[in-house]
């Protein structure tokens, strides 16, 4: 049997079944453990451990999450598309990246016509 997510082959055993689909673990993982952008508390609880650690700015950050601040810093404004090309990230990877720095308040995302750009805070 095959993830009917990302195609990696499973066996029986190892799949989990979500709204019909047989699915691998990361694929289950991933599609039912998305962070929440606009989540208060995590926002609350990530600058005050970041405040804690006396960081500010990009200091905590993964190397992958400075060059996302960085390129959203350069542009000024960027589309998800723009990230995707630029650093080849996955939907979900890039999902992940955007929320750490939205939780710790260096990106948000603002809509333009019918368009959304992530953009420094």
């Amino acid at each position: 049997m095959n993830c009917q997510n990302c195609g990696v082959e499973i066996t029986e055993e190892d799949a989990y079944e979500l709204r019909g689909q047989h699915l691998c673990e990361d694929c289950y993982l991933e599609l039912t453990n998305r962070p929440q952008v606009c989540n208060p508390w995590a926002i609350m609880n990530a600058q005050k451990t970041r405040d804690m650690l006396g960081q500010s700015g990009t200091a905590g950050l993964t190397e992958l999450q400075k060059r996302l601040y960085q390129f959203v810093k350069e542009r000024d404004k960027v589309t998800s598309e723009e990230i995707l090309a630029r650093f080849n990230l996955t939907p979900a990877e890039l999902g992940r990246q955007i929320t750490v720095l939205r939780w710790c308040e260096l990106v948000k995302g603002c809509k333009e016509g019918d368009k959304v750009f992530l953009t420094l805070m």
